[in-house]
């Protein structure tokens, strides 16, 4: 008797403790996409309603890295995207790592495009691929994909982004699309992007056959989010490609590139739009001879922004490009522009209030001050500006000197007489002369300003005491003004 009452405690505990069974089969299903793979297929041992559950969840994580072969990976790929199956999938993610399959439609690689196309079948909304070959040959993806009528996300990685052999294009419900190391062309990139209605961010870094690619055209009327980057870390790529960017809607633009022969953009949001740029066109060297190659280029890029764009920042490269740039033609106006962030190295800071002349309407200022190495420094500048900084920059003392010696006020930007509202300075680790040249010349020539936020690179506090008690010092153009040290 007290062993059975003892089996009877037991089973009523086990009863209550096993509470997660008595879920509905969607629910558990839905707490099972959070395990990684290897931890979803142990649950198959728990029972026998367990046994077949794993396979009906709504999120698919695969990763042939977490398995001791590649044969074992397909198998339980194949057993997932049974074709019998016609639960909804919400999301796949597929990493393969196959060093032995040389991509395309050989070998191996048939198991991903059974794989996608099973998802494609299941009303997948969420696509995400990493597809790593030998050789770097890149695996290309079914037709099915750009047929996909649910389908919300794409992320692909060491790809092949072709349509030539896709005879229909329809993407109705893709917002985001997210490329990188991939490799394509130009007709099957601008149909990519052309064939999605309301896509809304596209995200592209490095194409990996870019010297086959002379321009990239983006081309939609739904765009809201472009980001671009295509870094020189691969290969010497050769004569670089351009980018065309027409997207009415556009109110966010981001540019990394050093292959980038031009970027012209046509047209963006007119009423709310960023652009963040750090952009070379295959420079260098910022000597006038090698800039005055490029100048259309630069012209045209620089006109397209500036008609557009409510919100600007600049890279420090960019930024000393452009003021060269300068030297060669005028730079356009960007009336557009109220809200301007620049990187700089301490030896463009007097370049600042110059490049200033062409925001006339600018109410904030970021000011970044980058602090290099000596050799890093060195090679980032070239030797006109080097010299032509060195000979005509106020050479002032930051340590014991008791009066600075301020720039000359006789042509002050309009945005400082004007407009100008707000300063963020964020100073070096070396706190020099010359960033507090610049710093008391806005102080004292921005006639309504209202507040200058400067941040330290130290956490020093009697350090910041003797800076705030500098500032402070500095007579102001505007009676408005607070300083605050951060």
């Amino acid at each position: 008797m007290i062993g059975r009452g003892k089996r009877s405690r037991q089973s009523q505990r086990s009863k209550e403790e096993d509470r997660i069974s008595e879920l509905p089969d969607p629910l558990i299903c839905e707490i099972l996409s959070h395990l990684s793979t290897k931890d979803l297929v142990k649950t198959s041992v728990l029972s026998t309603r367990w046994r077949t559950l794993w396979l009906w969840v709504p999120y698919a994580t695969l990763d042939s890295s977490e398995f001791p072969c590649l044969d074992a990976f397909v198998k339980l790929g194949d057993r997932f995207f049974d074709p019998v199956r016609v639960s909804c999938l919400h999301e796949l993610n597929l990493n393969v790592i196959d060093m032995n399959n040389k991509g395309g439609d050989g070998g191996a690689s048939y198991y991903h495009k059974s794989w996608i196309d099973a998802a494609v079948k299941r009303k997948v909304q969420h696509v995400y691929a990493q597809l790593q070959g030998g050789n770097l040959d890149f695996y290309e993806l079914p037709t099915s994909l750009f047929n996909c009528k649910t389908l919300v996300s794409l992320r692909l990685c060491l790809v092949k982004v072709t349509l030539d052999h896709v005879g229909f294009v329809s993407l109705p419900c893709l917002k985001s699309i997210e490329l990188k190391c991939f490799n394509t062309n130009e007709a099957s990139f601008e149909r990519l992007v052309s064939c999605c209605p309301v896509l809304e961010k596209l995200n592209i870094s490095n194409c990996l056959n870019i010297r086959d690619v002379k321009v990239f055209r983006v081309l939609s009327t739904s765009l809201e989010i472009l980001v671009v980057s295509f870094l020189n870390f691969v290969h010497d790529f050769g004569s670089g490609s351009g980018f065309v960017v027409d997207a009415p809607r556009l109110r966010f633009l981001s540019v990394v590139g050093e292959l980038s022969e031009s970027f012209l953009v046509n047209n963006m949001d007119p009423n709310n739009s960023k652009v963040s740029i750090s952009l070379a066109f295959r420079l260098n060297d910022f000597d006038e001879a090698a800039l005055f190659s490029k100048r259309s280029s630069i012209r045209r890029f620089l006109s397209g922004i500036s008609k557009v764009s409510r919100e600007m920042s600049l890279s420090a490269f960019t930024f000393e490009l452009i003021c060269i740039y300068s030297k060669l033609e005028p730079l356009p106006l960007f009336g557009n522009i109220f809200s301007l962030h620049l990187d700089s190295t301490v030896l463009a800071l007097n370049l600042v209030p110059t490049f200033l002349q062409s925001f006339p309407n600018l109410r904030a200022l970021s000011l970044v001050i980058i602090c290099l190495a000596p050799m890093s420094l060195f090679f980032s500048i070239s030797a006109y500006l080097f010299i032509e900084l060195y000979f005509f920059l106020p050479q002032v003392s930051y340590g014991a000197q008791k009066e600075v010696k301020y720039p000359s006020i006789s042509s002050v930007p309009q945005c400082l007489l004007s407009s100008l509202e707000a300063i963020y300075f964020h100073l070096s680790i070396w706190e020099t002369s010359e960033e507090v040249i610049l710093l008391s010349y806005f102080i004292m020539n921005s006639a309504i300003l209202k507040k200058v936020f400067v941040r330290l690179s130290t956490s020093d506090g009697s350090r910041e005491n003797v800076t705030l008690k500098r500032l402070l010092q500095i007579p102001r153009g505007s009676t408005k003004c607070q300083v605050f040290v951060l």
